[in-house]
């Protein structure tokens, strides 16, 4: 068959579908309208002879050569109309065959995706892909098979020697003037449009730019610094068999390292054994988490008994397979299976230490590296703090906004303006310009003019405003952290600013959220009393005359504070009677056997010379007594010590022991004990040993339970001496009581009523249980909890689940009851507080009548209050059926506490109600509690919130999206004086934060001490961390960090007061002298026909808001004060300003604005007017464009000066040089430019030799001074009529303060004509200058006295019940009525005789 013939016989010829290369199925139909003529003429050749078959092709050729465009043009439309409309399925059905076929292969672009991804993961320090969620194996001894992990090198650095510029430039340009002078730079390089010499903007952005990239380089350079020391650090590493000296970032995982005592862990290690015979060491992980007491870390038995010498380690074969690198600090789960054996050994955090820990009371210790570097504990947990910005920054943002739009409307009329003026008028006027020469349309000519204009008035925008805001905002956190007001003696802790952006922040803030334990108590636990079987011990809750009397005994003063007392439960006779009781026994063994407190000491022989050291030195302070007491016959009672030989026997026989725990409520515990006669006083792997009234018994220990936030206890498993397995148990009563067995209900009920009254008076409770098991029950659950502890994914739900399954049928053993004492200075801290406007919030984890009764102490509650209680279980305060269990109930109960407010009665909102909608009813509702507020209305904000965790949860929006309930609650809260928020976690906390931040847009103060506030402090606008007893990851996560709580009011009152105002000031002041500058040319227009023609030279352009206006605004921003201390403290009301905004607000800055502009059109039209004439000098010279430019530009910096003059409020010796400097700069630059011609960088010198000329005329001198007196007369008339007429608050302090002053020298003037009438009268010679003068009063020291004191914090629980004065009545008492407030910086009798003088006068002029 020929080929023509193959052709035309063959389906892709005849059938389009199939001539595109598609073997789709079509119908008939479609198959047959789809041939055209030729197609059917082709298939009638078949069977013709050769010759007519060849004529018949060649007259279809020549026709096909004829009608060939129209046919393909034809079969095209038929080809796209059948491809349209094929079905679909077939091509779901092609798409999946391409995709098959494609699987499996990589294109270039993902092979080089792949490599970049390797590179970043071997290269890249920050850089991780690892899944946290998987797991790993590490062989040890191994190096090769361990190469694939990462080295210990570690690197904080943000920026790196090539990605330094790209990366810090992209940092810089996300600010909005940078960008703005960036377009305006560019644009000036375009000729003939600039009027300016470009460097006048291009000088101004590259100093902005060098500057910020400075300083960013220097601390980045630090950071590189302290990385090249820790990773040169040195560690002794395992090789060839012997120890040698390796620096750190050369370890690798699986490696075997050595630490020594007191030496800091290189990576994360498996502990493998240690120098003590047990295998313990000790750990001190403050560079961790903060914690400073030491944690017992345990080496396996199997690898502490075979790994005691090179030898072995080097040989030692082992796999372990563990966790992927996560943040958990106090997770680890992994199994270690070693070489030779079949069965895993399972791995938890007790065989683990981590990097940045440091080694104590052990001499050695062999560990594996497991984490190493980057992918270490401490690096996970090393991430930035979020991201906060002040509320004044985001205004001045909005005010950067507007400025831009101004600009560009007054860009755009000047350009308008001189296209239309140089199109039409200007031709035949003004024929000189040779307008008529200009081919450019007039659109051209304004578009010209416009880009001049823009060039011209970039400087309205202050980009130097944020090299101001860098230099205040440093030397406001070096004011915060110099105060000694605010430094911590017994800490030894002084205020400490983490982050230098938030300074005007602290004087903004409307709400405080709180944390109570460690941050309004003193976080130091004291065991005052327990019930046991139903019968209570210790504080008698009726009231006990003896205890009543040590409680009121006299304060010590000064250096000597009073002794302190035992708590009553260690002299209870109740209690000595029943010690012998099988519960009691029971009891106090529970305490000293349930718990994973360490006993604190080193070697034996370190024990023993430190108790000869301490012995020794008693007796010598006891001598040393008794001689001082002989000489200056006086009776001082020895330091009572019954037997000095008994004491000293002590020596060589049991002490007391002293204690390493996690937490002081478990210290108290064990520590109460003790005392008891019931002593822990040994610890080691299989085994705890106690002495009970001088007997020694051991348990051996069996398994541990250990304590979580949602389990909300911990237990133990133990065999006791004669042989049976005993759980002890102790939690909270909310989680105890629901796993007691059945026949206790009298038992509980009577445990019930003294929890609450331990809970009434303050006091943190906690229930004990106990269980027997027998042999076959342990043995059984031993091994379920064996196959629950070795699991790698979900191991803590497992052993959750597993302890659940032992854990039941308690026997109640009774309950505890610690007090933890508060701090001091809280209640008048917490009223100053409230004075100033801000709300206050606590959160807290105890029981809710602990924290109501912390309120009252604290005096954030008071009898006068009514109380709305929101609980999830019946109380004395809440009836059976408002207790809240679901969200209908929530609202139920909301609905009718609501009532109490009549607006909110009649505002119910629906349940449906959009996000948009709900804040915008909470935007209105704050507007109206805010105008509330000012009217001093006594009874509105009476009422208290008091909620408790599980009611809070129905009113916390899950999503993150307000809600209709979670506004109506937030609602409530807002109509509150107080709100008290109990039993929540560490998340509700931040939850509750969230709620009020963003439903009303409310500036939040965050302050805690502990881990578990945290998220709390991260949350708020601001972070305060307190350095307590729980250690200091919450001074590491906040942004200020304080000793004690009373001193946020110094912090927010004074340092946060003057943040904000110096602030506000500065950055009304930069946009206000700007449009000042900048407006000046725009009002010369008119004379120059809207054309841009500066009046200034460039480069003083340049410098204005650097030399020349600059320094004067950062000195009053640095060291202005509106009000003293003393004042502020006095009268905290003054802080309402910030809160409201009042001194940076959208009003305000416009005023400042419009200020300016009536001052530009002064200035300007008086240089104008001065040399409206010409005005020739005595050498006939006449006076030119610069020459009035000249004048006008003096008058402008003599107005911005002045005005710097009349808002700064205080001034120093740097206020002073920096105005006055200002000006004698800018007089020296005239002078000195005049001499410099025309060059490259200033091209051309429109001012050579023109200064001296200028200034021989006296309108040059004229012009400025006339200027600046008309400028000032708005300022000075507002002033007066503001503050006559309708005074701020802070006028009539600012009044209050002038007038005590005068007292003051009054008084110092009487005193010296007394003393010098005495002299007189006496006979006496005159004195000498030095005794004439009045004594100044003592520089401030630090604050080593108490406004108050109590005896360990007992007179707390007396406070509700009314029998004890507060600590602010017995300040006043003793002060003779005078407020803490304006005592707190006295350090003198002649300060303190000034402020009695200051009340005087306040009382007066109130009265008045």
């Amino acid at each position: 068959m020929s080929s023509t013939e193959t052709n035309e016989s063959s389906p892709e010829t005849t059938d389009p579908l199939f001539a595109h290369g598609r073997p789709d199925v079509v119908t008939s139909d479609e198959t047959t309208d789809d041939h055209d003529d030729s197609e059917i003429g082709h298939v009638a050749l078949l069977g013709r002879s050769k010759e007519a078959k060849g004529k018949e092709l060649a007259d279809n050729r020549d026709s096909e050569k004829v009608d060939g465009g129209e046919r393909r043009l034809h079969t095209r439309k038929k080809q796209k109309w059948v491809t349209r409309f094929r079905n679909v399925a077939v091509r779901k059905k092609e798409r999946k065959i391409r995709i098959k076929n494609r699987k499996g292969l990589k294109t270039y672009w993902e092979r080089f995706v792949n490599f970049l991804l390797v590179l970043a993961d071997r290269y890249v320090p920050f850089y991780n892909r690892v899944d946290p969620n998987g797991s790993r194996e590490a062989v040890a001894n191994d190096i090769k098979a361990n190469k694939k992990f990462k080295g210990n090198a570690i690197s904080t650095t943000k920026y790196g020697p090539i990605t330094f510029l790209p990366k810090n430039l992209f940092e810089q340009f996300k600010r909005l003037a940078n960008v703005w002078f960036l377009i305006v730079a560019v644009i000036q390089l375009i000729p003939n449009v600039s009027p300016l010499n470009p460097a006048s903007s291009i000088v101004p952005l590259v100093f902005v730019l060098a500057v910020t990239a400075i300083k960013e380089a220097v601390e980045d350079v630090k950071r590189r610094i302290s990385d090249r020391n820790v990773n040169s650090q040195k560690v002794d590493t395992l090789t060839g068999g012997d120890w040698k000296r390796a620096r750190w970032k050369n370890v690798r995982v699986g490696q075997i390292v050595r630490v020594k005592r007191n030496e800091m862990l290189p990576a994360d290690l498996l502990i493998l054994n240690t120098s003590d015979p047990e295998a313990i060491c000790y750990i001190e992980t403050a560079n961790l988490d903060g914690e400073t007491n030491l944690k017992a870390r345990q080496a396996l038995d199997i690898t502490a008994e075979s790994l005691t010498n090179e030898e072995a380690l080097s040989n030692w074969r082992a796999t372990l397979k563990f966790q992927n690198p996560n943040p958990e600090l106090y997770v680890f789960k992994g199994k270690l299976k070693i070489e030779g054996s079949e069965r895993a050994i399972p791995l938890n955090l007790d065989q683990t230490c981590w990097r940045g820990c440091t080694l104590r009371n052990t001499d050695w210790m062999y560990g594996m590296v497991i984490y190493a570097g980057m992918e270490s504990k401490i690096m996970k947990n090393a991430r930035a703090a979020p991201s906060k910005r002040s509320s004044l920054e985001k205004s001045m943002n909005g005010a950067l906004l507007t400025i831009f739009i101004f600009a560009l409307c007054v860009d755009f009329i000047g350009g308008l303006i001189n296209g239309i003026l140089t199109s039409t008028v200007f031709f035949d006027r003004h024929w000189y310009l040779q307008l008529r020469d200009i081919q450019s349309s007039a659109a051209v000519t304004g578009l010209i003019a416009f880009a001049s204009w823009l060039i011209l008035l970039n400087v309205i925008i202050p980009i130097s405003v944020y090299v101001y805001l860098e230099i205040v905002k440093l030397v406001m956190a070096y004011w915060i952290s110099q105060d000694i007001e605010m430094y911590d003696a017994e800490t030894d802790h002084p205020a400490k600013a983490n982050t230098s952006n938030l300074a005007e922040q602290l004087g903004q803030i409307e709400y405080i959220f709180s944390d109570k334990t460690g941050t309004l108590t003193c976080n130091q636990m004291e065991f005052m009393c327990c019930s046991i079987a139903g019968k209570s011990y210790g504080v008698d809750i009726d009231g006990d005359s003896e205890s009543e009397e040590e409680l009121l005994e006299g304060e010590g003063e000064g250096d000597n504070p009073p002794k302190n007392k035992d708590p009553y439960i260690y002299k209870d006779p109740e209690l000595a009677n029943d010690m012998a009781n099988d519960e009691v026994e029971m009891f106090f063994k529970t305490l000293a056997l349930c718990h994973t407190v360490i006993i604190e000491g080193g070697s034996p022989d370190e024990v023993k010379e430190e108790k000869k050291r301490k012995w020794y030195k008693k007796v010598f302070n006891r001598k040393k007594a008794e001689v001082s007491s002989e000489s200056e016959e006086e009776e001082v009672p020895p330091e009572p010590i019954e037997d000095e030989e008994a004491e000293y026997s002590e020596i060589n026989g049991p002490k007391p022991s002293a204690y390493q725990a996690s937490s002081p409520d478990e210290a108290a515990l064990v520590l109460a004990a003790q005392k008891l006669g019931f002593e822990f006083y040994a610890r080691d792997q299989e085994s705890l040993s106690i002495r009970v009234k001088g007997e020694e018994e051991v348990w051996e220990f069996l398994n541990v339970l250990e304590f979580s936030s949602e389990r909300g206890r911990m237990s133990v498993v133990l065999r006791d001496p004669k042989g049976q397995v005993k759980l002890l148990c102790k939690g909270a009563d909310s989680k105890i009581f629901p796993l007691l067995a059945d026949g206790q209900e009298e038992l509980i009920a009577t445990t019930k009523k003294h929890l609450h009254g331990f809970a009434v008076e303050g006091l943190r409770t906690l229930c004990i249980g106990s269980k027997d098991l027998s042999n076959e029950e342990y043995d059984d659950w031993s091994k379920r909890y064996y196959e629950a502890s070795i699991l790698i994914d979900g191991r803590e739900k497992a052993v959750a689940k597993v302890a659940e399954e032992v854990e039941c049928d308690l026997i109640l053993l009774g309950a505890t009851a610690i007090e933890d004492k508060l701090q001091l200075g809280v209640p008048d801290a917490i009223s100053t507080l409230l004075r100033a406007g801000i709300k206050m919030w606590v959160l807290t984890g105890d029981k809710m009548e602990t924290a109501i009764n912390i309120g009252f102490s604290c005096s954030l509650l008071n009898s006068s209050m009514r109380r709305m209680t929101f609980s999830s279980s019946p109380s004395a305060d809440v009836a059976e059926e408002d207790v809240i269990d679901s969200p209908e109930r929530a609202a139920d109960v909301l609905e009718a506490y609501a009532l109490n407010f009549p607006e909110m009665a009649h505002s119910k909102w629906a349940q449906d109600a959009d996000e948009a909608f709900l804040d915008k009813k909470l935007q209105t509702l704050k507007e109206e509690l805010d105008k509330s507020d000012d009217d001093d209305d006594e009874s509105k904000r009476k009422y208290a919130i008091v909620i408790d965790g599980m009611s809070l949860k129905q009113y916390l929006p899950d999503s993150g999206k307000m809600d209709a309930l979670s506004a109506r609650f937030l609602e409530l809260a807002m109509r509150c004086k107080v709100v008290i928020c109990c039993r929540v976690s560490p998340l509700q906390k931040a939850l509750v934060v969230r709620l009020v931040r963003k439903g009303i847009k409310a500036t939040a103060l965050s302050i805690g001490d502990g881990a578990n506030d945290v998220p709390m402090i991260q949350e708020g606008d601001v972070g305060v961390g307190i350095s307590g007893k729980e250690g200091r990851q919450a001074v590491m996560a906040a942004d200020y960090a304080i000793g004690q709580f009373r001193f946020l009011v110094p912090l927010l009152l004074v340092h946060g007061h003057w943040s904000y105002r110096r602030m506000a000031t500065l950055l009304l002041y930069s946009f206000y002298k700007n449009i000042i500058f900048a407006m000046v040319n725009f009002w010369f227009g008119p004379f120059s026909g809207f054309s841009a023609q500066t009046l200034f030279e460039s480069w003083a352009v340049s410098v204005y808001n650097i030399f020349f206006t600059g320094l004067p605004i950062v000195m009053v921003a640095c060291f202005d004060q509106i009000n003293s201390r003393q004042r502020l403290l006095e009268y905290p009301e003054i802080y309402m300003r910030g809160i409201k905004g009042k001194d940076f607000s959208r009003r305000l800055f416009w005023c400042w604005q419009l200020l300016g502009l009536y001052q530009s059109i002064v200035i300007l039209y008086f240089g104008v007017a001065a040399y409206w004439h010409t005005i020739t000098d005595p050498h006939g010279h006449g006076s030119s464009l610069y020459m009035m430019g000249l004048s006008i530009f003096t008058s402008v910096i003599l107005v911005a000066n002045v005005k710097i003059i009349l808002i700064t409020h205080k001034w120093t010796i740097w206020n002073h040089l920096a105005v006055y400097g200002s000006l004698l700069l800018w007089f020296l630059w005239i002078i000195i430019y005049q001499f410099i011609p025309s060059n490259t960088l200033i091209k051309p010198n429109f001012l050579y030799w023109i200064t001296f000329p200028a200034m021989s005329s006296g309108a040059w001198w004229f012009n400025p001074l006339l200027a600046v007196a008309t400028c000032i007369v708005p300022d000075l008339a507002f002033t007066y009529y503001r503050r006559t007429y309708f005074p701020a608050g802070y006028h009539i302090v600012q009044e209050l303060g002038k007038a005590d002053r005068r007292q003051r020298r009054r008084q110092k003037g009487k005193q010296m004509l007394r003393r010098a009438f005495k002299r007189l009268r006496d006979g006496e010679a005159p004195a000498d200058s030095d005794h004439d003068t009045i004594p100044s009063s003592p520089s401030p020291r630090p604050h080593t006295g108490f406004a108050f004191s109590q005896d360990d914090g007992q007179s707390d629980i007396l406070y509700a019940k009314g029998l004890l004065p507060t600590p602010q009545q017995k300040l006043e008492q003793s002060s003779g009525g005078v407020s803490t407030a304006s005592r707190r910086k006295s350090g003198s009798m002649a300060q303190d005789a000034a402020w009695d003088s200051s009340d005087e006068v306040t009382s007066s002029s109130s009265s008045e």
